[in-house]
Formats: C-alpha cells, sequence, structure tokens
C-alpha cells in the first residue's frame, strides 16, 4: 500500500506539475499573441507614417520644382520686358525726331535755294526746344550738367552750332 500511495502521490505531483506547465504554456501564448498583436497594430501605424512622409517629401520636392520654374520664368519675362519697355520707352522721343528728320527733308524739298538759311532757322528751333526742356535738369545737377551740356543735346543742336 504505501508503495501504491507513493506511486499515486507521484502521479498526482506528475500531474500538477503538467496543469501548471498548460497554464503557463497558454500564459505565454497569450502574452506572445498579445505582443504580435500590439507589434502589428505599430507596424501599420509605422506604415502609414512611411507612407505619410513619403507624401510630404514628394510635395516638398514638387514644391521646389515649381518655385524654381517660377523664378525661371519670372527671369525670362524680365529679360523679354527690359527691351520691349526700353522700346516702348523710346517710341514718343523716336517719332519726335523723325518728324524732325522729315521737317528737315520737307525743307529741303521746299526750296533749295533758300535750303541753307531755313536750316539754320530750323536748328535754332530745334536747340531752343531743347535747352528749354534741358533748363531744369542743368539747375539741379549744378557745375557739371553745363560742362556736359553740348554732349547731351541732339545732333541737330550740336550742327547749329557749325553753321
Amino acid at each position: 500500500l504505501w508503495a501504491i500511495a507513493g506511486s499515486l502521490g507521484g502521479a498526482i505531483a506528475q500531474h500538477k506539475t503538467e496543469q501548471k506547465l498548460q497554464e503557463l504554456n497558454y500564459s505565454l501564448e497569450t502574452r506572445v499573441a498579445q505582443r504580435t498583436e500590439a507589434l502589428t497594430a505599430a507596424n501599420i501605424e509605422l506604415s502609414a507614417a512611411m507612407k505619410s512622409l513619403k507624401a510630404a517629401q514628394a510635395q516638398l520636392i514638387h514644391t521646389e520644382k515649381m518655385s524654381s520654374l517660377g523664378q525661371l520664368v519670372a527671369g525670362i519675362a524680365h529679360e523679354i520686358n527690359n527691351p520691349t519697355n526700353f522700346i516702348h520707352g523710346n517710341l514718343k522721343h523716336a517719332q519726335q525726331y523723325v518728324e524732325e528728320l522729315l521737317a528737315l527733308v520737307e525743307i529741303y524739298q521746299y526750296d533749295r535755294r533758300r535750303s541753307s538759311q531755313n536750316i539754320r532757322s530750323f536748328f535754332h528751333r530745334q536747340a531752343d526746344r531743347q535747352r528749354h526742356w534741358l533748363r531744369p535738369i542743368h539747375r539741379s545737377s549744378g557745375h557739371r550738367a553745363r560742362t556736359q551740356r553740348r554732349n547731351h543735346l541732339p545732333i541737330s543742336a550740336q550742327r547749329r552750332n557749325n553753321f
């Protein structure tokens, strides 16, 4: 009987040990499943963050490219506008010079014999008009303008002095 009781006691202890082992195994599997689930959720979250960062990076690159393109287009527009504005700004003066030249041709055509006297009076009128136009400039710039005045007058006014 003692032998049976000892063997029965060993079987009960083994059964308790196996039951305890199964409980620990179940607890361990539950913890592993929970951690796997948490890691999967974290992995999904990190993947979403990575996609978001890639989208932000692509948007930033696109924005930088558009900014560079805008600067390039602005530079090209500036290079086109400079000569255009120069021409537009000087059309009035060019028209005035053409009208003066046409008036001079008219003087030549009108009376070739008296053209020398008419041309002199034409140049006098032009020089007076230009002097009137340059007077405010001379007053504001002082001595330097007086010494360079002849250089600022159109050729017609300079020729007048040669007659």
